[in-house]
């Protein structure tokens, strides 16, 4: 049964962060388990590491080839179709898809939003459709990549929101987003989750305790990438159980993961449409 106190969570991403569409799923997977109110904040990650320093965006090569295995093996037991583009598109490139983000954000509901950033991860990671040619856009009129229909956005309510994307109100909003985020919450990358415990714990504490325990006392902690999901379990109490990729505790255990020869995996996107759309 789900903990009874909603939980209010901050999802600070950027398309062009792999790990951004890993932790995004994730949380939507255990929204209701958790019962987590998701608030999503997309932001510029090119924004982020113009202040912070390029960190792990322009990772040493050595390092970066061991971050594109690793990545390979946490999107196949996820269960998603995650494949790195062509070229590696750069965040500064998805700069507009940013604004786009934004405008949607402030004139539109969370759902609406949520279903849009499904649809673009996809169309950026499985489909693998240039983030700067306009047809990139399509998927949030025409749906999902691998069954087209009906998406969240009217075309003319598109026209709309690209042309309010363009305004510099927006742009102010993005770059106003990225200096809060890094003073706040002290982000340095994507995907950033922040999560708010209440009520606070306030209590005075004695030096010894302070001494053993720095971590800073605010109603909100803060934890970066797919693989703190479970210190973020921790931080939230003992009814928040992590179980893995998936809340029921299934694991995807292939024939490669075992150290036994097997076919290559192949993908289902009718499945995991599915999984999305139970999840919205």
């Amino acid at each position: 049964m789900a903990p009874i106190e909603t939980v209010k969570i901050d999802f600070i991403y950027d398309i062009s962060s792999p790990n951004s569409y890993i932790v995004f799923v994730t949380l939507l997977r255990y929204r209701k388990a958790w019962n987590l109110d998701i608030n999503l904040r997309p932001v510029s990650l090119d924004g982020i590491t113009a202040i912070t320093g390029p960190g792990a965006a322009n990772p040493v090569p050595i390092k970066k080839a061991y971050i594109d295995r690793d990545f390979g093996r946490m999107a196949e037991r996820w269960g998603l179709d995650i494949r790195l583009p062509p070229g590696r598109p750069s965040p500064a490139s998805l700069l507009k898809l940013v604004h786009f983000l934004r405008a949607l954000k402030d004139v539109e509901s969370p759902d609406v939003l949520t279903q849009c950033t499904v649809l673009f991860f996809e169309e950026y990671y499985s489909t693998h459709t240039s983030p700067v040619a306009p047809a990139f856009y399509d998927c949030v009129i025409k749906g999902h990549p691998a069954s087209r229909g009906q998406g969240p956005l009217s075309e003319s309510r598109f026209k709309e929101i690209w042309a309010l994307a363009a305004s510099a109100e927006i742009e102010e909003r993005v770059q106003k987003d990225v200096k809060e985020v890094v003073s706040k919450f002290k982000t340095f990358s994507c995907p950033w989750i922040v999560a708010y415990k209440v009520p606070l714990d306030d209590r005075p504490l004695s030096r010894e305790e302070k001494l053993k325990n720095p971590i800073e006392r605010t109603d909100y902690q803060s934890f970066f990438g797919p693989d703190r999901m479970d210190t973020l379990a921790y931080y939230l109490g003992p009814e928040y159980e992590w179980k893995g990729p998936f809340p029921d505790g299934r694991e995807r255990f292939l024939p490669r993961a075992l150290g036994l020869p097997g076919l290559p995996v192949e993908f289902n996107p009718e499945a995991l449409n599915s999984d999305l759309k139970a999840m919205l």
